[in-house]
């Protein structure tokens, strides 16, 4: 009797500990990811989308003018299938404001966690601290995707259809009508963003291991009736993907738009978001993240082998390849790393990860406190990474990163509303933002309006900073071609910003913390004043690297009072050991070129 007691009492105390555990790797799961998202608007994918969303709606229809926004060579061949999700921004940014976007962004990322707690309560696994662990895992893979603009949407929807199909799993025979919800998140995700083309290799990854499950691994498939159902909804979802204003178009054109051939790659090699997520120093922790979950994937799978769940294993080795291919595919396999590892945790008896069986026995409250740490280690690895080294205009805040010319482009609309205008490529959707409908800018990120066209290779062409090199006249008369009263130039294009600041047919009157704004010496303008002070945007920039550039940019133009706020500004604002090394190299060359009079030349 004794020892019963004695028994039950050890694993009561387990079972507290346990949930001890959980409780705080839960908490600790909730306050990292607020302060991961604590980012400001980084992508000016938004604006354009709103503008959409406007035009859908007062237009009365589904289909976008694309060529509306800028006045140089554009077309409407390259289907974009955003209007549902564009016509939502429209009214929640007229109801909202900015402030919405981010209560948008923490309410797809916070239902990830309540669609985790709702499946680990059904698997009974709410108290195991690596129910947690995998979600903290998915929620900080998820970045690439909890961006405020239509991508959103595809985060939602992926995360909703993997979490249907684990129900399935789980719930088995009684779960026969949730394979209809296939078709109508399929349905509404065609029609809101482009990404839901993986969302149907899923759906067909999950058709392949049912089929392998049949053959391999016959007491993981499912019953005929829930396959009969399962392939019906198949059928629906297949034929949902052709409800759009497009039709059978825009899935053909997806469908040559991806193949890699040496015109797509060229055409991915262009745009940040469809390069490596490993490039740039792997700013976001991806690869750190990528690790440790397919060590905690190897490890599951390792005790579950004998009962092998083929569409689980099928679908998290092709999205893990997608990871490892852009920055843009990396949040797809987020969720099905998350329900795939809870379903597996199930099955485990030992209430611990499988690779324990090749270690020292460690003691469960051990291994529950270990859960924790590692959670924490991560965690304050991401915070770090993100603190110290943010993406470009990025800081831990909210409002619209440094990356968008906010002040530039308000300036440009009080002073010059209908200037025939140029810009840099990075500067033209909050330009188009700001301006439309009054003026039409030269590019933007919208890329696809231009694809193809020999026009936006002459743009890459002239604007790169080699030719302005060694052909300075041919950039010269390129300029000249396109007939701009003004044109605002990034600081990232600083070689192109100082031809224009040395050229005589070009006056610098205005730049901020993004770009700057030159103006035809010939169009008059009353309100400028040589020695007036130009630089009145340029104060309290958030992020390292747009400080840097904005301080290099007073060198390129002698702007040395700009130079000192700036460089004073740094050295109160950004205190990490390396920022404060590269001041420190900084001080002396802005008190050397000022002490000679000489400015930073580039070229």
């Amino acid at each position: 009797m004794h020892n019963k007691i004695t028994a039950h009492s050890t694993t009561s105390n387990k079972n507290t500990s346990q949930w001890n555990w959980a409780v705080g790797t839960f908490f600790l799961t909730l306050l990292i990811i607020a302060f991961r998202y604590a980012i400001p608007l980084k992508d000016g994918d938004i604006w354009f989308h709103i503008l959409y969303g406007e035009y859908c709606w007062q237009n009365k229809t589904l289909i976008p003018d694309h060529t509306l926004y800028s006045w140089t060579p554009s077309t409407n061949e390259n289907i974009y299938c955003t209007w549902l999700s564009d016509i939502f921004f429209y009214f929640y940014y007229k109801m909202s404001g900015i402030k919405g976007l981010f209560v948008l962004r923490y309410i797809c990322i916070y239902s990830l966690v309540l669609s985790c707690l709702l499946f680990a309560r059904k698997l009974k696994i709410v108290s195991r601290p690596e129910t947690w662990f995998f979600c903290l895992l998915a929620l900080l893979m998820s970045y690439a995707g909890i961006a405020a603009k239509s991508e959103i949407f595809t985060f939602v929807f992926m995360f909703l259809t993997t979490w249907n199909w684990w129900y399935i799993r789980t719930e088995k025979s009684a779960a026969w009508k949730n394979c209809y919800l296939f078709p109508l998140i399929m349905l509404i995700w065609v029609n809101s963003h482009g990404g839901f083309v993986f969302g149907a290799v899923f759906l067909a990854s999950i058709g392949v291991g049912e089929i392998l499950n049949t053959w391999l691994s016959p007491s993981n498939k499912l019953s005929p009736a829930v396959r009969k159902h399962l392939f019906i909804a198949a059928l629906l979802t297949g034929a949902s993907l052709f409800i759009t204003p497009y039709g059978f178009e825009y899935l053909s054109q997806l469908f040559w738009g991806l193949l890699p051939t040496e015109k797509n790659i060229a055409k991915f090699n262009i745009v940040t978001a469809y390069k490596s997520p490993f490039a740039n120093n792997d700013q976001m922790g991806l690869g750190l993240l990528l690790v440790i979950s397919i060590s905690c994937l190897l490890a599951l799978y390792a005790r579950n082998f004998r009962k092998m769940e083929w569409s689980s294993l099928l679908s998290n080795l092709i999205f893990i390849f997608l990871y490892t291919r852009m920055v843009r595919t990396t949040f797809y396999w987020a969720p099905i790393f998350l329900f795939s590892s809870l379903a597996l945790l199930v099955q485990d008896s030992q209430n611990k990860l499988s690779f324990t069986r090749w270690l020292p026995q460690i003691p469960p409250r051990l291994w529950s406190a270990l859960i924790f740490v590692s959670a924490l280690c991560i965690s304050g690895i991401t915070i770090y990474k993100a603190s110290v080294k943010p993406e470009m205009g990025c800081w831990t805040g909210f409002g619209i990163a440094d990356s968008s010319p906010v002040n530039e482009s308000k300036y440009i609309k009080k002073h010059f509303p209908t200037a025939k205008i140029g810009n840099t490529y990075n500067q033209g959707a909050y330009l188009m933002w700001e301006l439309w409908p009054e003026n039409k800018v030269f590019v933007d990120s919208r890329h696809f309006p231009y694809r193809g066209s020999k026009w936006l290779e002459e743009y890459w062409y002239f604007f790169n900073p080699e030719t302005i090199r060694s052909h300075p006249d041919r950039f010269a008369d390129y300029i000249t071609a396109q007939g701009c009263d003004l044109w605002l130039i990034g600081h990232e294009d600083m070689v192109i910003g100082q031809w224009f600041y040395l050229s005589p047919d070009w006056k610098l009157i205005y730049y901020g913390r993004n770009a700057s704004v030159f103006i035809q010496k010939d169009i008059p303008f009353p309100d400028y004043q040589e020695n007036s002070e130009i630089h009145k945007g340029i104060r309290h920039i958030k992020n390292f690297i747009y400080a840097s550039q904005a301080l290099k940019w007073t060198l390129v133009i002698q702007d040395w009072t700009a130079a000192n706020i700036i460089l004073n500004d740094m050295k109160d604002r950004f205190l990490f050991p390396h920022q404060q090394k590269k001041i420190r190299k900084l001080g002396p060359l802005v008190k050397k070129l000022q002490r000679e009079n000489t400015l930073l030349r580039l070229y």
